[in-house]
């Protein structure tokens, strides 16, 4: 297939976090991803992720050895398994 790599289209968002201690920011995303790998909600995905306790662990596991890499990794893949397969 072919990629048109120059004519990225670009969307501006206001991101208000929950927490008012925080600042409000326009940020900016590109619309290649579609729908399915959409800018917004992995940005969304990944502000959620950092600011939950799997963020904690995420740091938690740059400091780990391989063996606890790997039990974290196997741990979190359960998580996962067990959530897609509870939601509807």
């Amino acid at each position: 297939g072919h990629r048109s790599i120059l004519t990225m289209a670009m969307f501006k968002y206001v991101f208000i976090p929950a927490d008012d201690s925080k600042p409000i920011e326009v940020r900016e995303g590109d619309k290649s991803g579609g729908l399915s790998s959409d800018v917004l909600s992995k940005s969304a995905k990944d502000y959620f992720y950092a600011t939950s306790d799997k963020g904690a662990r995420a740091a938690a596991l740059n400091n780990a050895t391989p063996e606890q890499r790997k039990m974290l990794a196997n741990q979190l893949r359960e998580e996962v398994r067990a959530a897609s397969s509870s939601s509807p």
